[in-house]
């Protein structure tokens, strides 16, 4: 064998080592590919379902200022940089507040789309996670996040959203100046300083707007007679026959409820 031919021999082996080396390496980013896709889907469905809702499927409804509205159908929920919003098939957009969302075709059973300050009187406060349900079964109530079956029991507490909206777990009284509001498990009140008071009764579906001058500038007080607390929603304030304090706002500091 001539120098050549050996020379022409050692470059052919070289190209085939190439071609190896690339379809080796090639395999291998396929496989990667292969490997990251299948760690992803079981990510998904383990940990970033339990982020995601889907309101679809059920019949809700709402209340803002006093005027109703209903959402059924295909239901998405999107965050951006204005907030959370909730969009409907004719493409309605709604960005979600505090205001309570309620199943039109369950009883007892209501839906809060942010974060809650879960206020556990005597006890401490809580942070209860946004979209979790609130639940009325046998007399009692429950809160159970949405893509979980545990449920905890909340026993003589009630929510609050480190503003304005109050919403109360048992029967309570809201009484300004003379005149009494009796309000049922899970209606809930809006108390906007010396400007607006909104209240909400779940069993009987009553909205009622308070805007007097004279009324507003009065304390608003709501009182829970079967546990013995009352809250100033005028000042954010607790006083029970153990303790009397100030709410807090900083509700993401807060420990969350643990299930």
């Amino acid at each position: 064998m001539n120098k050549r031919n050996v020379k022409k021999n050692t470059k052919r082996k070289k190209r085939g080592t190439l071609r190896t080396d690339r379809v080796i390496k090639l395999a291998l980013v396929i496989v990667l590919i292969i490997f990251a896709i299948v760690i992803y889907k079981i990510f998904d469905k383990t940990i970033l379902n339990e982020d995601k809702i889907n309101l679809s499927g059920e019949n809700y409804y709402q209340y803002f200022s006093g005027l109703k509205q209903d959402y059924s159908g295909k239901i998405k929920i999107e965050t951006d940089d204005d907030g959370t919003k909730m969009i409907l098939e004719n493409d309605r957009v709604i960005y979600l507040d505090s205001t309570p969302i309620y199943y039109t075709d369950v009883l007892g059973k209501a839906l809060l789309p942010t974060e809650m300050e879960l206020v556990a009187v005597d006890d401490s406060f809580y942070r209860l996670k946004k979209f979790s349900n609130i639940i009325q079964e046998n007399g009692e109530i429950y809160s159970k996040s949405f893509n979980k079956k545990s449920q905890k029991a909340l026993i003589n507490s009630f929510l609050y959203d480190g503003d304005d909206l109050y919403f109360f777990l048992d029967e309570t009284t809201v009484r300004i100046g003379d005149v009494e509001y009796v309000l049922s498990p899970l209606s809930y009140a809006i108390v906007t300083y010396r400007d607006c008071i909104e209240l909400y009764n779940y069993e009987k579906e009553e909205f009622t707007i308070i805007n007097d001058p004279e009324t507003v500038s009065l304390d608003v007080i709501a009182e829970n007679k079967a546990h013995n607390y009352k809250i100033n929603m005028s000042v954010d304030s607790v006083s029970s026959a153990k303790s009397q304090y100030l709410l807090l706002n900083n509700i993401s500091e807060l420990k969350e409820v643990e299930y």
